[in-house]
């Protein structure tokens, strides 16, 4: 029993064929990429990324506030200065 040279039986002009088509494909992602610039990414941002963006960096400011204001608290202006008791 013989094995056969492919999977899928294709003639030299189909894979040529074939071949061109790919590449038709690629310059037409090309072509598309190109014409939508940025557009993928500023929909994302619109849908919600951009929201995201802006919760996260709300809640970083809440947070060095609260550290600021328990280092006023404790009275320690310079906590990398705060030498420990033990030596």
């Amino acid at each position: 029993m013989t094995e056969p040279s492919s999977l899928i039986p294709i003639t030299d002009e189909q894979a040529k064929a074939l071949q061109e088509a790919l590449k038709t494909f690629r310059g037409l992602g090309d072509f598309v990429q190109k014409a939508l610039g940025s557009v993928p990414e500023d929909l994302v941002g619109l849908l919600g990324g951009d929201w995201l963006k802006v919760r996260r960096t709300e809640n970083m400011v809440r947070m060095m506030h609260r550290a600021k204001e328990r280092l006023d608290r404790s009275r320690l202006h310079h906590p990398d200065r705060v030498v420990s008791s033990k030596h």
